[in-house]
């Protein structure tokens, strides 16, 4: 902001040296005609060109510009350390996928386990899941890191698109003004070779009058010498008679002369008064520029306040859902996990059943070795039988009342080790081919 401040007052200082310089020129010029009119004798004075030195100008863009390259190059080494930390984030997530993979396989061959061992694998895996878990939020911390920082190059980039942008716009308006000047500098001169040309006509006119007064002076005082002389005398006063009328033309044209110079003045002096008036608009339009980029460096800073704020909101809202979506993965595996062991229990209750009836099931003499049929089986929390059901019949009255007949003989069944898989009616496939 310093820089911009340092341009945009010294384009200014500029400007109003270039419009004070043509407002003196001009005004030294309206008191050389206004000398003229009097009949004082010309003076004129130099006019002094101002020369527009852009080497400090030039100097602090350098400046800016090595600044901002700075600060690109350091923008990308740290995206590159970015970059570096999120593959090495990858590769242990990967490292602990695979582990945590190897721990699932090891959960699944080891399912039979005690009570024990499998609280410990639990254990174990609810660290593994842990540490997975914080792997996840430094590699969400680092990609979200990774991607301020890509923002902020973009946002660095444009800023130095902008400022480029400035800078052309400032040295294009500083090459119009040269140009402005050289105009003015342009007309004063040919103003002062018109006034030095009508001063030099008026000159020739005065000497020209002056000649004939005096011719018609020897005129008069040889006219009483001859008739011939007077008659050579008289032509020669009409003769004069005619110049001093062309010299009075000449006067006239001079004075025309004069009085279109002086109109030129005149407008030069209304070009000077808007330049001026230009002058005050550019000035205070570089005041609302300079209070609107006030208000804009104060909204940016509002923003950027608002925008931490959100950030830190977000962070702790993405922590708080990272930290619900765990828990909630962990309920679901702890759930399957508990699914399938309460599976598998069931399972080894049911076979439990159907081993206990095959025991005590005589087949039929004469049956072929192909029968099966399914048993819907109800019973009393003490594993009492108090009925037996074929929903799936063997087509063989004899078969499906020999294991109707086993079923009541193996009552009271046996009870399952986990009194919540005790089920009130429990269906199963009797096959003796199994």
């Amino acid at each position: 902001m310093t820089s911009r401040e340092g341009l945009h007052r010294a384009s200014a200082g500029v400007l109003s040296v270039l419009v004070h310089v043509a407002f003196v020129a001009l005004l030294v010029l309206s008191l050389e005609l206004s000398s003229v009119r009097l009949g004082a004798p010309p003076q004129v004075e130099p006019v002094q060109a101002v020369v527009v030195d852009e080497a400090s100008i030039q100097a602090q863009v350098d400046e800016i510009k090595a600044a901002e390259e700075r600060r690109r190059r350091d923008e990308l080494e740290r995206q590159k350390d970015l970059e570096v930390k999120a593959q090495r984030a990858r590769t242990e997530r990967r490292m602990e996928e695979q582990r945590l993979a190897e721990l699932q396989e090891k959960l699944r061959v080891e399912r039979d386990l005690s009570a024990r061992d499998l609280d410990k694998l639990k254990a174990q895996q609810e660290t593994e899941r842990e540490r997975l878990s914080r792997i996840e939020r430094e590699k969400q911390a680092l990609a979200k890191q990774r991607d301020q920082e890509r923002k902020r190059l973009e946002e660095l980039s444009a800023a130095q698109k902008r400022e480029r942008e400035r800078l052309q716009q400032l040295t294009e308006e500083q090459k119009r003004e040269q140009e402005r000047n050289r105009t003015a500098r342009e007309q004063a001169r040919q103003a002062l070779e018109q006034k030095r040309l009508a001063e030099e006509e008026k000159r020739k006119a005065d000497e020209q009058k002056t000649r004939a007064q005096e011719e018609k002076r020897s005129a008069e005082e040889q006219k009483a010498k001859a008739q011939e002389e007077k008659r050579r005398a008289d032509e020669q006063k009409a003769k004069a008679e005619e110049e001093t009328r062309q010299a009075e033309a000449r006067t006239r044209k001079a004075e025309e002369e004069r009085k279109r110079i002086q109109e030129q003045a005149r407008k030069a002096r209304e070009a000077v008064a808007r330049a001026e008036q230009e002058k005050k608009r550019i000035e205070a339009e570089k005041k609302k520029a300079d209070e609107a980029r006030r208000k804009a460096e104060e909204a940016r800073r509002k923003a950027e306040e608002a925008r931490k704020r959100a950030e830190a909101k977000q962070r702790k809202r993405e922590a708080e859902l990272a930290m619900q979506e765990a828990l909630a993965q962990e309920q679901a595996e702890l759930a399957d996990a508990r699914e399938q062991l309460l599976g598998a229990q069931h399972s080894e209750y049911v076979a439990q059943i159907t081993a206990t009836v095959e025991r005590n099931w005589l087949r039929p003499k004469g049956l072929p070795k192909d029968l099966k049929c399914k048993v819907r089986v109800t019973q009393i929390p003490s594993g009492d039988v108090i009925n037996v059901t074929i929903i799936e019949s063997s087509a063989n009255v004899a078969f499906d009342n020999s294991v109707i007949a086993a079923v009541r003989k193996s009552s009271p069944l046996p009870l399952p080790k986990d009194s919540s898989l005790f089920a009130r009616d429990v269906v199963f496939v009797f096959d003796p081919r199994d």
